[in-house]
């Protein structure tokens, strides 16, 4: 995995070998940089999967999901779903993504409508998301914690 390009507009490009066997190799525009990446079998099929994570560019530093999953004929990408609903209230970016057991865990702070972008006030909300097999990535529930006090 590497990326290339000047600024915010690079490109990543990504190649997964076995055996010195090139099994896989793409190129993929994205705006901002690389966090993370972690491979892993979130659903404990056959079939791993590969998450770059990349933070925008911009003061919002909008998280983003670069994912395949590889199966023995080829692979397949993975999105993130759309945040919506409750889980999207107050979101304004800032995201950090990891694997715990079997699920992708999503932070970001919390914003309340009068919170200027460099000062969230609503605490820490975490959506999971699980992968069945022979699914994609979708949403299994979130949770927030209250904010840190000074």
């Amino acid at each position: 995995m590497q990326t290339t390009g000047t600024g915010t507009s690079r490109t990543l490009s990504l190649t997964a070998a076995k055996d010195n066997r090139e099994l896989f190799k793409t190129s993929v525009p994205i705006e901002g940089q690389v966090s993370d990446a972690i491979a892993t079998n979130l659903n404990d099929d056959k079939y791993p999967e590969l998450f770059v994570f990349v933070a925008g560019a911009g003061s919002g530093s909008y998280g983003r999901l670069v994912g395949y999953e590889f199966m023995n004929q080829g692979h397949r990408p993975l999105t993130l779903p759309e945040l919506s609903g409750p889980a999207a209230s107050g979101y304004m970016g800032h995201d950090e993504f990891r694997v715990e057991g079997s699920q992708l865990l999503r932070s970001f702070p919390v914003y309340r409508p009068d919170d200027p972008n460099s000062t969230p006030s609503g605490g820490i909300r975490t959506v999971a998301y699980t992968m069945e097999p022979g699914m994609g990535l979708t949403v299994a529930g979130f949770s927030d914690a209250p904010a840190q006090t000074p």
